[in-house]
Formats: structure tokens, sequence, C-alpha cells
């Protein structure tokens, strides 16, 4: 997911979040989440591909829920301390 976030393929990361891939995996150098990675590369279409996964009732982790998840995920850091908010900036 990583890859596809760095080389701006929003399909491909669509594609791998409707087939159960971890959101919240961390790593590369920055050790970087896929959020991170969209941020920094100011990739809007897969920002949009992140938060419609999060409106999707079925993205919640274990029947928990999506939007507790959505906080959880902004509120990551990376290696570097940073969210992928700060990151956007």
């Amino acid at each position: 997911m990583l890859k596809a976030a760095e080389r701006k393929h929003s399909h491909i990361l669509h594609r791998l979040l409707k087939a159960g891939a971890k959101i919240d995996f961390q790593g590369g150098r920055e050790t970087n989440s896929v959020l991170h990675e969209v941020c920094k590369n100011g990739d809007l279409k897969s920002v949009k591909v992140i938060l419609d996964f999060f409106s999707n009732n079925d993205s919640a982790k274990d029947g928990g829920d999506s939007e507790q998840d959505f906080k959880e995920l902004l509120q990551l850091k990376n290696g570097n301390d940073m969210t992928a908010i700060d990151l956007a900036k």
C-alpha cells in the first residue's frame, strides 16, 4: 500500500483497501502510514479514497467504530514524530 501511495496510484489503493489491507500499517524510511504518504505528496484523489473507505460502515475494525478508527489514523505519528496533517502543511 505504501508503494501505491508513494506513486499516487489511487485506483490501486482503493482495490487494496477493499481487499482488506491494513490502513494503519507504517513502514519505510520515515515509518509513514498510507495517510502520511498521500498527505506528504498532496495526492487529493488518494485522500478521497481513504475518506470514502472510512465513510463505509464496513471499514470499522472488528465491528468497531469507523469514526474512531479514522481519528486514530489521524493521530498516528511517523518516525519523525509527525502526523499526516503535519506533513500536509
